[in-house]
């Protein structure tokens, strides 16, 4: 991504929409208890050509306290073991365009590795869903 100087401050240049249709694949991990964890092998869709980006929204905000997960496509590391799932959230009011973490991946059939563990936070109830979205192109 390029920056653009202004001054003393640099700023990043807004990221280009990817080229070709946008869609996404929806991932759901049911969590039932504190401490819990879970392991999800599966592929990304057929039609898809890339994926470009991911986010997360759990249906229990304070159960992200302490909750890792690592994912990996196409036997590319995207997120590595021990991130803190709260860093790629949902954020309310913020447009689910502007929000992926970003990154290109082989789509079309591509394995996906998806980890998940639970951080038994004080004030979870469980049960409770993790939603993982996968921004794919079709081109």
């Amino acid at each position: 991504m390029e920056t653009e100087e202004l001054g003393a401050v640099k700023k990043k240049a807004q990221p280009q929409p990817p080229k070709g249709k946008q869609k996404y694949q929806v991932l759901r991990l049911q969590v039932t208890e504190a401490g819990q964890s879970q392991l999800l092998n599966t592929n990304t869709k057929q039609e898809h050509d890339r994926i470009t980006g991911v986010f997360i929204n759990v249906d229990q905000q304070n159960a992200l306290v302490g909750s890792m997960l690592d994912l990996s496509i196409d036997d590319t590391e995207i997120i590595p073991e021990g991130f803190e799932a709260v860093l790629i959230n949902r954020t309310v009011g913020v447009s689910i365009n502007d929000m992926p973490y970003e990154f290109e991946v082989r789509a079309r059939n591509s394995k996906i590795k998806l980890n998940y563990k639970d951080g038994a936070a004080p004030g979870a109830v469980y049960p409770y869903t993790v939603s993982v979205y996968l921004r794919a192109v079709d081109y």
